[in-house]
């Protein structure tokens, strides 16, 4: 078996063992190039960014702190936290119900897509009620001097609405 004969020179080519090399692959290095200053100067500014934010960070990361340690402490906060996840799952698979209706029912059979969706927004709305209930509870000195104030602004506007 012999070699393959050598392809004869052509304007824009390069041979470079077996590989042929045109214009087209030096443009595509020349790209690959340049997109990668382009991406470490996009780091460059993200990592500026970061460290403008610093602060922000840092508290988030100390409430995450406060949270971890309140949860490893406290049984009932482990309890909630876990029942705030279960039935966030319940709302988010509802919700997937609800688009799939809506996506295969379309505008064909409306009414009764409609009311599937709003049989399907019935537990979702549910489980929205029970975790914000459960955040309360997790909340319970603050989230209770929350509730007393918006009671007081209610008997308040009756007040006013009554005298008139």
């Amino acid at each position: 078996m012999g070699r393959a004969a050598v392809d004869e020179w052509k304007p824009g080519r390069v041979s470079i063992g077996a590989m042929d090399l045109n214009f087209g692959d030096l443009k595509t290095a020349i790209i690959g190039v340049i997109g990668g200053f382009i991406v470490l100067g996009i780091q460059r500014y993200w990592l500026n960014q970061s460290v403008k934010s610093l602060k922000r960070r840092i508290e988030e990361t100390e409430t995450y702190k406060a949270n971890v340690n309140n949860l490893a402490k406290s049984d009932r906060a482990l309890l909630i936290m876990a029942f705030q996840a279960v039935f966030l799952m319940v709302a988010v698979i509802c919700c997937i119900v609800i688009i799939q209706l809506l996506f295969l029912f379309g505008k064909q059979e409306f009414p009764f897509a409609l009311i599937c969706v709003l049989l399907w927004s019935l537990p979702v709305l549910v489980c929205f009620a029970v975790v914000k209930t459960l955040r309360d509870v997790h909340d319970y000195p603050q989230s209770l001097t929350t509730i007393e104030e918006k009671i007081t602004k209610l008997k308040n506007k009756y007040l006013t609405k009554n005298k008139s």
